[in-house]
């Protein structure tokens, strides 16, 4: 029998698809408390839409339950390490429960080493699995915070909020990230009265959140931010974000030359020669960016967000419309501001 490159394709497609398989289906998981895993997220309108509309959200991505897999792996291999360095590891999956802000989540452990002044007494630890490229953003809470990935932003929140939950009082956290590709662990303390805030935030949100619940009414989004809304499951439906996008699509420009244009153009339109002067230098970074592209169909919306501003062009009667609304000003009018004759 004589073999061809369409039977090597298909034997590896073979192969891939049943391996993703074997980690089971990807089912729909539907919160019914607030989970510790994404607490610190900063938007009660997500948290809201997980546990009030599940149904609007996307379908679960296939690969999820190989990613879940691959995490305990991890975990499964830092608890080794960390027994192998003398470290006692206890409470493995131990429950918490809040009450308050309704929070439930499942710790990976307590450390406790002999000899040790921080870890006299056990203390509540995390750890996570990361890429190469986001391993250094995970190897202290500020960077965490900061990082470009939001599901690292998250972390802290997690374990602060276990320390928070616990029935006796933990002033101390560990997190633990292990880098996938080489194995190597970077882990760190933090006093948790340092990170205070964080849980401050936690709470705002959460209550907000479950005060939604209650009532039926949905809470107010955040206010745009790249990093948790560009790829948010809630975009569809959220409100703040179908305003954002004007209809179209959205992407980002962080120049803070074209955002400050953008406050010159609002802030002297009862100034002519400023309004327009600002308005000329506006359309060039559009032009830079592609948006005014004269073979768009009728009716097609681009929009591009800077820190502050929003900028949407639609096509109409072979002319571009330019809306520019402040982002942070909810009374704005979201009104067509000019116009580009091309």
């Amino acid at each position: 029998m004589t073999l061809s490159r369409d039977d090597l394709f298909d034997e590896a497609e073979f192969m891939r698809r049943r391996v993703e398989e074997s980690y089971g289906k990807a089912d729909r998981w539907v919160p019914q408390s607030n989970p510790a895993s994404t607490c610190g997220h900063p938007c009660a309108y997500f948290l809201w839409a997980q546990r009030a509309r599940p149904e609007d959200l996307p379908s679960p991505w296939e690969g999820l339950p190989r990613i879940f897999a691959e995490g305990k792996d991890s975990e499964i291999k830092v608890r080794r390490k960390l027994e192998d360095a003398g470290y006692e590891v206890t409470h493995e999956q131990m429950r918490f429960r809040d009450e308050a802000l309704d929070v439930t989540g499942l710790i990976d452990g307590y450390i406790k080493r002999p000899g040790s002044l921080v870890c006299a007494r056990h203390v509540p630890y995390e750890t996570k699995g990361y890429s190469s490229n986001n391993f250094m953003h995970a190897t202290s809470f500020e960077r965490m915070l900061g990082a470009p990935y939001w599901r690292i932003r998250l972390a802290p929140a997690q374990v602060l909020m276990y320390a928070f939950m616990a029935r006796e009082e933990r002033p101390v956290v560990c997190f633990v990230p292990r880098n996938k590709s080489t194995g190597e662990i970077a882990p760190f303390f933090e006093f948790v009265e340092d990170w205070w805030g964080v849980l401050e935030q936690v709470s705002d949100v959460l209550t907000r959140v479950n005060i939604a619940l209650k009532t039926g009414t949905p809470p107010e989004p955040m206010l745009y931010d790249p990093t948790f809304c560009d790829g948010c499951d809630a975009a569809a439906i959220c409100p703040r974000m179908q305003a954002l996008r004007g209809g179209g699509n959205i992407s980002v420009n962080v120049s803070a030359d074209l955002d400050l244009l953008c406050l010159t153009y609002s802030e002297n339109k009862s100034h002519r020669s400023e309004f327009e002067a600002s308005l000329r230098q506006i359309k060039k970074y559009l032009t830079g960016a592609g948006v005014y592209d004269r073979t768009s169909d009728e009716g097609q919306m681009t929009t591009l967000v800077t820190k502050n501003h929003r900028i949407t062009v639609t096509r109409r009667g072979g002319k571009s419309y330019t809306e520019i609304v402040p982002l942070f000003d909810d009374s704005a009018e979201n009104k067509e501001v000019a116009s580009d004759d091309d």
